[in-house]
């Protein structure tokens, strides 16, 4: 007989839907890299900083749910009072704990998260001029993932999602090639590892809904090993003598950037728990897009003809997404309606 002990309300029927859940990843992974790229010019020390809101971010999920908790309790809840172990009675009678399933693979999916966003940082570093190289390569995690998803988890998608993908895709690779088309063998090979940690960390979301694990826990999980992997790497730079905060002023602003990022990571993860692991990545790849209207809104940049065309089919393959099942049902019925007709 197993003992199911929460901390927190976590029924399935009230988790988000996928979709929101998307846009409000992409609202946050928006706002959050344009903070960071608009005051802060060293990628490492972005990555320094990003590092350490998720970490922030983790712990102040941590402090709010054990809050709630313990409110519902009336008491202070214990750490095996959590989702983090489950509680089971063994046939002798014995009350005993094991770690829940999925919180390894949550683990997982923070560390290939933060080394994902390493990668890209790297590469953008050593390859200023590919950066649009670099994001048409980490733009195929949405499909790689999603055919990964077929083969693993018969996760089948319709021909109207698999077609907003594609447009989307096709969008996002027309604003990327437009910004720069120049790269280095370093850049392309930091974008493939990008690529794949990112494919990754959308697996192991997947895998986590698979084991059972909540959508709260799981991400709580990501953003913390997200953060602490970051920073086992910045304390290996500053150990090898290199400081990426020398000459920083503004790394506040990065640090808020962090946390909204962080939040755009949860709300993603929630995304793929609950949703399709392509049309919700595809939609958060909109970042791209929004950040073009953001330089327009705040910095006063305009967009070439070129960047406007990749935009606006980009937005239409993510309608389509939304709506493409909706339109295929629509034309098939006017469809058979006209040869009835006839």
């Amino acid at each position: 007989m197993e003992v199911k002990v929460d901390y927190v309300d976590m029924e399935s029927g009230r988790h988000m839907h996928w979709l929101l859940a998307s846009f409000l990843s992409l609202i946050l992974l928006g706002f959050g890299s344009f903070l960071c790229g608009l005051y802060s010019y060293n990628p490492f020390a972005v990555k320094g900083m990003c590092s350490a809101a998720y970490f922030t971010f983790a712990v102040i999920s941590i402090a709010f749910y054990w809050a709630k908790a313990a409110k519902v309790r009336s008491s202070c809840p214990t750490f095996m009072d959590s989702t983090v172990f489950k509680t089971y009675a063994t046939e002798e009678g014995q009350i005993k704990h094991k770690l829940a399933d999925g919180i390894i693979v949550a683990t997982l999916g923070g560390v290939a998260t933060s080394l994902g966003q390493f990668s890209l940082f790297l590469g953008f570093y050593y390859a200023p001029n590919g950066r649009g190289v670099i994001t048409v390569i980490v733009v195929g995690s949405a499909l790689l993932s999603a055919l990964l998803s077929y083969f693993i988890y018969k996760e089948v998608l319709k021909v109207p999602h698999v077609l907003g993908m594609v447009i989307c895709a096709v969008g996002i690779v027309i604003i990327a090639l437009q910004s720069s088309t120049d790269g280095t063998i370093g850049g392309f090979v930091c974008g493939v590892l990008a690529l794949l940690f990112f494919s990754l960390r959308n697996l192991a979301s997947r895998q986590c809904d698979v084991d059972g694990l909540d959508v709260v826990t799981a991400g709580i999980f990501n953003a913390l090993w997200e953060g602490i992997t970051g920073w086992v790497i910045m304390g290996f730079l500053l150990g090898m003598g290199y400081n990426p905060f020398a000459g920083e002023s503004s790394l506040h602003m990065s640090y808020i950037g962090g946390l909204m990022i962080a939040g755009g990571a949860y709300f993603l993860n929630q995304a793929i728990m609950t949703g399709y692991i392509g049309p919700a990545v595809t939609v958060a790849n909109l970042v791209g897009v929004l950040q073009i209207c953001l330089d327009f809104v705040f910095v006063g940049i305009v967009p070439d003809l070129v960047k406007i065309i990749g935009s606006l089919i980009a937005i239409f393959g993510v309608v389509f997404i939304m709506m493409g099942v909706d339109i295929f049902n629509w034309v098939l019925c006017k469809k058979e309606k006209i040869n009835k007709e006839i």
